[in-house]
């Protein structure tokens, strides 16, 4: 199992456009995608929706959980898309 934990400095906050494209990581994954705020309780990162639902807005904090046979990888991509956020 991997986690990373992510700092949110664009003022946009996980808008849409980065949502969708880590959405899309998840969806073709094999391996199981949690996002959570800091406090909150976990969302499966295949459902966009529930992802914008959370709100997570610049200056906070949130945590990818990846666990399943590609979480290397796919950690990886996680990373690299959202490591500019």
């Amino acid at each position: 199992m991997k986690e990373i934990d992510f700092y949110v400095k664009d003022s946009l906050g996980l808008h849409m456009r980065p949502a969708a494209a880590f959405a899309g990581i998840a969806k073709r994954a094999k391996s199981s995608i949690f996002i959570e705020k800091k406090g909150g309780e976990p969302v499966d990162a295949r459902m966009i929706l529930m992802v914008i639902r959370m709100g997570i807005k610049q200056a906070e904090d949130f945590m990818i959980r990846v666990e399943g046979e590609d979480e290397d990888e796919i950690s990886q991509e996680i990373t690299a898309l959202l490591g500019e956020l």
